[in-house]
């Protein structure tokens, strides 16, 4: 329990800061403690930000991913990063899906 208290408090000020650096309205959260449902609630319930997304492959592999987004980001012109306006990813694996005949695949 002190763990996860302690935890909370830290992930809140480092939104606190990363909101007083970036000034953003959103948060991209990635990495395995990002699945952290408990504080994500507490900075949710902050109000320090208006949209809050966790990326679904959130383990510690969701760094590296976060880092080449921002780097392919930091290469497109302004109006060409405005374009994107809603989530485009579609192949997030949300877990098995189990057919009526009894295969499988994956949602």
């Amino acid at each position: 329990m002190a763990i996860q208290t302690i935890s909370e408090e830290v992930i809140l000020k480092m939104a606190n800061t990363a909101k007083e650096i970036c000034g953003s309205s959103n948060l991209c959260l990635a990495g395995g403690v990002a699945l952290n449902c408990v504080a994500n609630g507490k900075i949710q319930e902050a109000g320090l930000f208006k949209n809050i997304w966790v990326q679904p492959a959130a383990g510690d592999a969701g760094g590296a991913l976060g880092a080449a987004l921002a780097y392919y980001f930091s290469k497109k012109e302004e109006k060409e990063r405005m374009g994107i306006g809603k989530d485009a990813m579609k192949n997030a694996l949300l877990g098995p899906m189990i057919s009526e005949r009894g295969g499988f695949g994956f949602l």
